[in-house]
């Protein structure tokens, strides 16, 4: 066994990829460990009802969300030099300082009008933690762009499992208290925000000395692809993941919301544990390579897809046979019908977690028009679908099955246009 971990250790030290994938998902493992044990009396504390006001929130939080500092947080890690990183960051914050504002105003004036037209009517009590929530969730977003760019692994590794511990923990306090959904509201937030401050000391900000109005503006020219595609592409593509929620609130009720709403937490754990973490090393990598090494890069996908494949059949296996049993014994028999959901769903996450990590090569070579084509091309089958279904009066069942087979075909796609990529950028490199 002594001689098993030196060499176990060799190798990681051999590999620095491999390494930092490891050490992020190390962090992240430890916060999904967590979240597994205390889910359970998570869901004995609340109702499903009040689950999914959190389903609903989440899913508000992300589209809303997505426009916080019009993408330009994703420009930091592929920056050109530290002055160009730092300034990304400056344009990132006084973006997000913007949309807030922007979003506190429309729920201001029209809340209940926003919320109905996106089908969040069950959130209308609770809309003043939007805006903050929105905040919080993005400068957080913005600050670990720049520590995947410092490679500040350890850091980030650390930072999740803070996450993960004190948004658990408040859950179950706010949920003893009995405050109600705006407890796991609140949670949500906490989760996803703490840590945020101590990633900012990671930033370089004797930049600032250089700082100017003009080079601001020229590095938001430099940069305008993510504002102009990247930003309306991750809204779509955000708007077309959380379909489900808005129809299945239509077509069914809450309860069904909330169940689903479960299930999706569940199957997504994989993708939590290991897929973000992947993607984003891979991100930080790929950023490099893609200028200097493009078939070292090619190298990279393929590994990474290979042992990808590897690590997302068990929990497909699990899910598939034993999905309905688990979810009866880990949450109780309110959640039985979660259970069923989770084996369906678990099969277009186990497409996505295997190639979605690739796709990042899409803000690597600026690719986002594209991507803003596929996202649409997402939203429209979604949609579509969706309403078949509604007009058509199928089951859930079905309805997610139909669901499942659109987003595992999709993730096919994505993946192909991001080999393309690759392999055009290996014959320019041949032919310099």
């Amino acid at each position: 066994m002594s001689k098993i971990l030196k060499l176990f250790i060799r190798i990681l030290k051999g590999n620095r990829i491999l390494s930092n994938i490891l050490m992020v998902s190390g962090g992240t493992l430890f916060a999904q460990i967590f979240a597994i044990i205390t889910t359970p009396v998570i869901t004995r504390i609340y109702t499903t009802e009040e689950y999914g006001i959190l389903t609903t929130f989440n899913s508000v939080l992300s589209i809303l969300g997505i426009a916080g500092a019009l993408k330009f947080e994703l420009a930091i890690p592929i920056a050109d030099d530290e002055k160009s990183a730092f300034q990304c960051f400056i344009i990132s914050i006084l973006a997000l300082f913007f949309t807030t504002f922007i979003i506190f105003s429309g729920l201001f004036v029209g809340g209940r009008e926003v919320l109905e037209y996106l089908g969040a009517e069950n959130l209308y009590n609770y809309c003043w933690v939007i805006p903050i929530g929105i905040f919080l969730v993005q400068y957080f977003a913005i600050v670990i762009q720049y520590s995947y760019r410092e490679r500040n692994f350890k850091r980030i590794s650390g930072t999740t499992i803070k996450q993960s511990i004190i948004g658990n923990t408040a859950k179950i306090l706010f949920g003893l208290l009995n405050i109600g959904p705006i407890g796991l509201l609140l949670s949500r937030i906490m989760s996803d925000s703490v840590g945020a401050f101590s990633l900012t000391k990671s930033i370089a900000f004797s930049e600032s000395k250089e700082l100017t109005k003009e080079s601001l503006i020229r590095t938001a020219k430099r940069y305008k692809r993510f504002p102009l595609f990247q930003l309306p592409s991750t809204i779509i593509g955000q708007v077309a993941l959380n379909l489900p929620v808005f129809y299945i609130g239509k077509i069914y009720d809450s309860s069904t919301i909330g169940s689903f709403g479960l299930a999706n937490t569940v199957v997504n754990l994989s993708m939590d544990l290991v897929g973000k973490s992947v993607g984003n090393v891979f991100y930080s990598e790929a950023a490099k390579l893609a200028k200097t090494n493009p078939v070292e890069l090619k190298s990279l996908s393929n590994s990474i897809i290979k042992k990808m494949t590897i690590l997302g059949l068990v929990p497909l296996i699990f899910l598939l046979f034993g999905g309905k049993m688990f979810f009866r014994i880990a949450f109780g028999s309110q959640w039985e019908i979660s259970g069923t959901f989770a084996s369906i769903l678990s099969i277009g996450i186990f497409f996505s977690f295997v190639l979605s990590p690739i796709s990042r090569v899409y803000e690597v070579y600026e690719k986002q028009v594209c991507g803003l084509i596929l996202n649409c091309l997402n939203l429209a089958m979604t949609a579509l679908f969706f309403g078949v279904a509604q007009y058509m009066n199928l089951t859930v069942y079905t309805t997610l099955a139909g669901y499942t087979i659109i987003k595992s075909i999709l993730s096919v796609i994505t993946f192909a246009y991001s080999r393309k990529f690759i392999n055009a950028s290996i014959l320019e490199s041949k032919t310099i």
